[in-house]
C-alpha cells in the first residue's frame, strides 16, 4: 500500500481515477453531442408517427366527456338483454330463410302449372 492510499482523501480520488479520465478526455463531449443528434435523427424519422399519436390522442382527449358518460356503466345490465335480442334475431333470421325457400318453392309449381297449362 502506498503512502497516497493511506490518506482517505487520496483514496477516494484513486478509486475514481478511470471516471475522472473519462470527464478529462476532450472527446467526452463529442459522444453525448453525437449521441443527442442521434435521438435526434431517430426522432426526425419517426416524425409523422408521433404527429399521428399526438392527434390521435387529442382526439381520445375532446372525447373523454362522452366516453366517461354514466350511460356507459351501463353496459353491464344491457349485455344480456342485447344478448336475449340476438337469440331473437338468429330465430327471425331462421325463420325468414324457411319463409323463402318455400316462397321460392311456392313460385315455381306456380311457374310450372301455368307453363304446362299453356
Amino acid at each position: 500500500m502506498s503512502v497516497a492510499e493511506k490518506r482517505p482523501v487520496s483514496s477516494k480520488l484513486l478509486s475514481r481515477i478511470n471516471e475522472i479520465q473519462k470527464y478529462t478526455d476532450p472527446n467526452f463531449m463529442e459522444d453525448d453531442t453525437l449521441l443527442a443528434k442521434s435521438k435526434i435523427e431517430i426522432i426526425l424519422a419517426q416524425r409523422d408517427r408521433i404527429e399521428k399519436i399526438g392527434s390521435d390522442l387529442e382526439k381520445i382527449s375532446k372525447l373523454r366527456d362522452c366516453l366517461n358518460h354514466p350511460a356507459f356503466g351501463e353496459i353491464s345490465t344491457l349485455k344480456q338483454k342485447f344478448e336475449d335480442l340476438r337469440m331473437v334475431h338468429n330465430d327471425q333470421y331462421v325463420m325468414s330463410e324457411k319463409l323463402i325457400a318455400d316462397t321460392q318453392a311456392l313460385l315455381e309449381t306456380y311457374h310450372n302449372l301455368v307453363c304446362y297449362m299453356c
